[in-house]
């Protein structure tokens, strides 16, 4: 098994055009923007979460470009989501939005 390294990237501008400037550079976009019945799992507005994760809330992840809108929507909320790579040395791309903004 190859090693797996983490590379952790934060932005002073959470735009949709950053953000997308990310994607297109790292993530299949092809591959990664229709999500089918994949969900979202979205920190409650408290922040509080139970050891049982029931207190996350999930939606619909509908489509990649669905996720950028939702990741920049007001409050902020956090989340992750999993993404094919561009580059197959690369196992995959985690972007992931935060409650701090």
């Amino acid at each position: 098994m190859s090693p797996s390294l983490d590379i952790y990237g934060l932005t002073l501008h959470k735009n949709f055009e950053i953000i997308n400037h990310f994607i297109d550079h790292y993530v299949n976009r092809v591959a990664s923007e229709d999500r089918c019945d994949e969900e979202l799992m979205i920190e409650p507005l408290d922040g509080i979460i139970d050891e049982h994760l029931d207190s996350y809330e999930w939606e619909p992840a509908i489509s990649l470009t669905h996720i950028v809108e939702r990741g920049l929507s007001q409050p902020p909320r956090a989340f992750a989501v999993y993404l094919k790579a561009q580059q197959a040395e690369f196992d995959g791309i985690i972007i992931c939005f935060t409650s701090d903004n």
